[in-house]
């Protein structure tokens, strides 16, 4: 069982690792899914509010009544909750803080992926922060550490736009170096799957409407990550 990080008469939270799907799904039920793992310890009626990509490690909320999944749906098609993400990426981001303003649209050659796009797309945003670079590392000479606020929610929203902006995220099989047949062996060595954590998420509380805070730590593997970095090459910010 995940490490629980919040749990009340009402909600509950846990640090997702990655690997683990977030839902079951269809095709492959023998794949174990956080859903089924938190219905069997504390019942069929907690539902998750949102979800995370399976190798995206990180925060995920669950309702634990009717009323209190209404409201979390609510905090979020309202925009009520701050989101925050940490992410290793390749090269380095043309100021040290913005926002992405990119709309994205389902990639018509690639089921299940998005791209960016102006026509037919929905609006996108993202902000964003440099918080570290290492230089003389990979293709694109930095790696560098982000964090990321999604100001929308759309599929692959933070993944697609780092991307976007030449910034793929390590080891990202879809929008990363991989997916242009491109072989990196730097992004194995320093971390083996995607490098993009749910770190922090704040809303009110759903029922009380008092302030929630929930943390997720930086995991193992991106604590790893970041020590590799700074034994294996200069740290240049």
């Amino acid at each position: 069982m995940p490490p629980l990080l919040y749990k009340d008469d009402a909600l509950l939270a846990f640090d997702k690792p990655s690997g683990l799907l977030s839902v079951p799904v269809r095709d492959y039920p023998e794949l174990g899914n956080l859903v089924d793992m938190v219905q069997s310890r504390y019942g069929s009626g907690c539902m998750n509010v949102h979800r995370l990509d399976r190798d995206t490690s990180g925060i995920v909320v669950f309702g634990r009544t009717p009323e209190a999944c209404r409201g979390m749906q609510h905090v979020l098609e309202n925009r009520l909750a701050e989101k925050l993400y940490v992410a290793l990426a390749h090269g380095s981001p043309a100021t040290d803080a913005g926002t992405i303003d990119v709309p994205l649209a389902p990639d018509a050659g690639r089921a299940g992926r998005m791209v960016a796009s102006a026509e037919g797309g929905k609006r996108c945003c993202t902000s964003y922060e440099l918080i570290r670079q290492w230089s003389g590392i990979g293709r694109t000479d930095h790696v560098s550490m982000l964090r990321l606020w999604p100001r929308t929610g759309r599929t692959h929203q933070l993944r697609v736009h780092l991307s976007h902006m030449g910034c793929p995220i390590l080891s990202d099989p879809f929008y990363g170096l991989a997916a242009t047949g491109a072989t990196d062996d730097a992004d194995a060595a320093i971390i083996g799957r995607l490098a993009l954590h749910a770190g922090q998420m704040s809303f009110p509380h759903p029922i009380s409407g008092r302030p929630v805070n929930i943390v997720a730590p930086l995991p193992p593997d991106m604590q790893q990550a970041i020590e590799l970095l700074d034994a294996a090459v200069k740290r240049v910010a």
